[in-house]
């Protein structure tokens, strides 16, 4: 019985350490000091589920089954939340071009471009990015106009693959388009400044 009850002991110990330890995903500056912007993972690459942060448990959350792989990795941006209303957080959305990778990783990131849909009415933004690290990169890009002449099909099978994601919910979404590079990051500064 006593070796039990420390057994018992040891792991809450363990459990209490672990959450202490684990760092609060939202609460990381978008931007570092070295002026890359960076992103969570939520769902990898490659994924058959959904995955979400849920920042008043401090974790990730598995989702449905998906009716298709997930073809990049999923996430968000630390710290920028585009709800208007405090109660609800709608982070903005990164898909990164990347191999595939645990949710919790936390990279830097280059936005080369953004898709704008709208789901239900209510205008959403995924902001397509590679990773800052030349070894990380799948491809080899600086911007949206390098990946259309180099991958020109990633676009469409982002769309098809949202398109599929959010019509298997029940909800209407129609695509409104791609922006470039300059026009994501004045997205972006746009966000800061509305956050600051």
């Amino acid at each position: 019985m006593m070796r039990l009850k420390a057994i018992i002991l040891f792991l809450i110990l363990i459990s209490g350490t672990y959450a202490c330890i684990r760092p609060q995903y939202d609460h990381f500056a978008p931007i570092g000091e070295d002026h890359y912007l960076r992103m969570v993972v939520e769902t990898s690459a490659g994924n058959t589920h959904c995955v979400q942060y849920n920042s008043s448990r401090n974790e990730f959350i598995k989702g449905s089954a998906l009716k298709s792989p997930v073809p990049v990795n999923f996430g968000f941006i630390p710290s920028l939340n585009i709800s208007t209303n405090k109660e609800n957080i709608d982070p903005v959305h990164v898909m990164l071009l990347s191999d595939s990778k645990p949710a919790g990783t936390i990279l830097k990131i280059i936005p080369v471009g953004m898709l704008q849909l709208s789901v239900s009415d209510e205008e959403k933004h995924f902001i397509l990015a590679i990773p800052a690290d030349p070894s990380e990169q799948k491809v080899k890009i600086q911007n949206s106009s390098e990946l259309s002449m180099t991958n020109p099909s990633i676009f469409l099978l982002l769309e098809s693959w949202l398109k599929n994601y959010f019509t298997t919910s029940g909800v209407n979404i129609q695509i409104n388009g791609w922006l470039d590079e300059n026009e994501t990051w004045h997205y972006l500064l746009n966000t800061f400044h509305l956050q600051s």
